[in-house]
This record gives C-alpha cells, sequence and structure tokens, in this order.
C-alpha cells in the first residue's frame, strides 16, 4: 500500500508565497520613493551622496576649506515701489549704461573648515565705511551697484576682502529673494512667534512689515520682510545681533515645517538651489548639508565685523584696532595675495 504523502505545514506553503509578495511590496515601494525622489536633481544628489558620502574636501577641489562671502540683495525702487529696473539710465565711471540698480542688504563671510569640522563667520555691516584703491570713500553695500550689478559680486568681493584685510574669498553667492519667498510658500508658510509688533515701510527697498506681537503664519514674502527687518517707523533699531537671532529662529521652525509634509521635500530642495543664486551644484550643496550635520554647535561661531560710529555721519568705520582680534576668533585668516573666484 502506497504511502499517502504528507502535504507541507501552511506555514511552509505560505512562506515563498509570502516572500514573494513582500518582495514585489518592497520593489513597488522603491520604485514609488526613486519616482518620488527622481523629480529633484538635488534630492537625488543629497541621496547618492547619503549612500556614498561624498568628502566636501574633495567636492569643492582638494581644499581644506572654503570662505563663501553670502550675499542678499534688494532692488532700488520709485516711490510707491514701483520697480525702477530698466526705467532710467545709471552709468558707470567708463560711461557705460547699466539699467540695474541694487544695493547688498545683508553681507556675511563664513569659513567652512572641512578638516576640523567647524564653521565660524563674521556678519558686515551694510553702513560700513571702505574705500577701495581707485575710489572715493562708499557704504560697503553700495559696491553691489557701483559697476552695474553684472559686476556686484566681483566689486563686493573687491570691498569685503579689502575691509577684512586680505581675507580671501572663495565663493561669492547672491541670495535670490524671489525663489526665498517661493520655498516657504511651498511648504505653506512658517509658524512663528513675533516678539514685538514690526511696524516699518521702505519704499525704496521695497520692505513692508506690519505684524503684531504673537503666533502668525508667515507667507513666503512676510517671511523675507521677518528676516529682513532692521527697524520700525517710529525710528527704533535692531542690532545685527537681534537680525541674526531671529534668522536662526526662522530657521528652526522652517525645518519643522518641511519635516511634517516630507512629500514636499523635492521641490522644497530644488528651491534653496535657487535661493543659493545657482553658485553651487547639487552635489556641492549635497555635500555641504552632510558636512553641516556632523559639526557640533561648540563648533559653530558667528560673530560681527568690529565697528564704531563716525560723528557727523551714518556711516560706520573699522575698528582697525579690534579687528585681528576678531578675525583670529572667527578663523578668517587674511593673506598677502589671493587668487579668487566670483560665481553668482
Amino acid at each position: 500500500m502506497r504511502k499517502r504523502q504528507q502535504s507541507a505545514p501552511k506555514s511552509r506553503r505560505w512562506g515563498p508565497i509570502i516572500g514573494y509578495g513582500l518582495l514585489l511590496f518592497i520593489a513597488l515601494a522603491l520604485g514609488t520613493v526613486y519616482g518620488w525622489v527622481s523629480r529633484s536633481r538635488m534630492m537625488m544628489s543629497l541621496l547618492q551622496t547619503a549612500i556614498v558620502p561624498k568628502d566636501p574636501k574633495v567636492v569643492f577641489g582638494n581644499t581644506k576649506s572654503i570662505t563663501l562671502l553670502m550675499l542678499g540683495c534688494d532692488e532700488e525702487r520709485k516711490w510707491g515701489g514701483v520697480a525702477a529696473y530698466g526705467e532710467r539710465d545709471w552709468t558707470n565711471k567708463a560711461g557705460e549704461v547699466t539699467r540695474k540698480y541694487a544695493r547688498a542688504d545683508m553681507i556675511l563671510v563664513a569659513r567652512l573648515d572641512f578638516e576640523n569640522e567647524m564653521i565660524t563667520g563674521i556678519s558686515i555691516p551694510r553702513d560700513t565705511d571702505v574705500r577701495l584703491p581707485g575710489y572715493r570713500s562708499h557704504r560697503i553695500n553700495s559696491y553691489f551697484k557701483l559697476e552695474g550689478t553684472d559686476k556686484g559680486p566681483e566689486m563686493m568681493q573687491k570691498a569685503v576682502t579689502h575691509a577684512l584685510d586680505g581675507v580671501p574669498i572663495d565663493r561669492v553667492v547672491v541670495l535670490n529673494y524671489d525663489a526665498f519667498q517661493e520655498m516657504v510658500d511651498a511648504v505653506g508658510g512658517v509658524a512663528m512667534d513675533v516678539p514685538k509688533k514690526m511696524d516699518y515701510d521702505d519704499h525704496a527697498g521695497n520692505v513692508h512689515i506690519h505684524l503684531e506681537p504673537g503666533r502668525h503664519q508667515l507667507s513666503g514674502y512676510d517671511a523675507l520682510m521677518y528676516v529682513r527687518y532692521r527697524k520700525s517707523n517710529d525710528g527704533a533699531a535692531d542690532t545685527d545681533f537681534d537680525r541674526q537671532n531671529r534668522q536662526k529662529q526662522f530657521l528652526v521652525s522652517f525645518k519643522d515645517a518641511v519635516m511634517r509634509d516630507p512629500l514636499k521635500l523635492p521641490s522644497v530642495f530644488d528651491k534653496a538651489v535657487a535661493v543659493l543664486g545657482n553658485s553651487m551644484s547639487e552635489d556641492e550643496i549635497a555635500s555641504l548639508a552632510f558636512f553641516a550635520k556632523r559639526v557640533k554647535p561648540s563648533q559653530i561661531r558667528m560673530g560681527m565685523l568690529p565697528v564704531r560710529e563716525q560723528r557727523g555721519t551714518t556711516k560706520l568705520a573699522i575698528d582697525s584696532r579690534k579687528l585681528p582680534a576678531v578675525l583670529a576668533e572667527y578663523n578668517l585668516k587674511p593673506k598677502a595675495s589671493h587668487a579668487t573666484r566670483s560665481i553668482r
């Protein structure tokens, strides 16, 4: 009598089916994630860097550090907020017509030390008095428009290096305010606790902010005004440190807004590239993102250029006695000669 063949236990029969099902599910999930991530070149670069880390020293051309000059620029406008771009002819020293007219509203020098995993830097008040060789004395922010805004990054690079006794600038990044607003709007705005009444109108610079103390969901435009805010209509002014603290608080709130809806990450990252004026490649930004993640909070130090008031003027003079100590404190090393390049 033939022995009846025993059937395999149910768990063993279902095992291959469950295994194939899981494999199919994982394949579909990975395909979906890849399709989502591939919508953004920036996201793809970040994913690739996460899998195969890219050393920023190599990405930036086999260098131990890089010093960035970051500029936020406003536009000169007619009273009433009507844009003046292209509506008047402005000429430079050579008599060439330049139609764009802008000033550097925010000036920050940051040194990223890849070898010691440190980020340091100083902000420079826009009213700092600087006289480049061959030019008369100007507020440092005016150099952006002095030879036309096409040469603005190059002129600001020269002016800042001169003001800092020869500190070399490796890269100039001109922040795109329009892209900043779009990036904030892409996450549905950012929730901020406004500490005081902010009421200010600057028709020439197209800055208008009217916020009461309390919790606000800031749109892209209001967020831009919030981080640029300097003084109120009654004349009360903030210090650069007040402004820096607001900007830090905003960055924390913006990060929270992004993480609440990760599906918006591709568009946010692509906007972030535009905010940096497209002055860096996706690989460069990705390597910096992972570098910044490794840097300990104690290794991030930011200060301000030492300045003093000038009698009879609204310009600020550089305090040359304090400057060497401040440059040393924030790891900014002057050099007698340095080949720089300006990228917008």
